[in-house]
């Protein structure tokens, strides 16, 4: 079973001096796991629009869950839109703007096709 979890302070300071992150505001990171096996890792930085700084991840599946498990909470509080501060090595899902900004909305504000299916 995969879990995406909050990088520990201690261990996202250290990821930040190892792969030389810069960043003006306040970090937020999360990290796909299985078991003990770590298997991508997403950090973002709150601004406006929020500033994904580094993102590691050889599945794109994975890195899609570790980028909404760390955008959603910025859309929530009523954050507009993202935009990748770093390089993203991997193909990612259509609904990402991968240059330029993107909007949460876009990810966030979809409908379940199951919600479709009752209307």
């Amino acid at each position: 079973m995969i879990a995406i979890l909050p990088i520990q302070p201690d261990v996202l300071q250290l990821i930040a001096e190892e792969t030389e992150l810069t960043a003006e505001g306040p970090v937020w990171g999360y990290l796909a796991a299985d078991g003990k096996t770590m298997l991508g890792y997403v950090i973002v930085e709150k601004a406006e629009p929020v500033r994904v700084i580094a993102l590691q991840c050889e599945d794109f599946a994975i890195a899609d869950g570790l980028l909404r498990r760390a955008l959603h909470p910025f859309y929530e509080e009523g954050s507009r839109g993202y935009t990748f501060a770093c390089e993203v090595p991997l193909p990612l899902p259509m609904a990402y703007t991968r240059r330029g900004v993107g909007s949460l909305a876009v990810l966030f504000e979809g409908k379940c096709p199951a919600a479709n299916a009752e209307n």
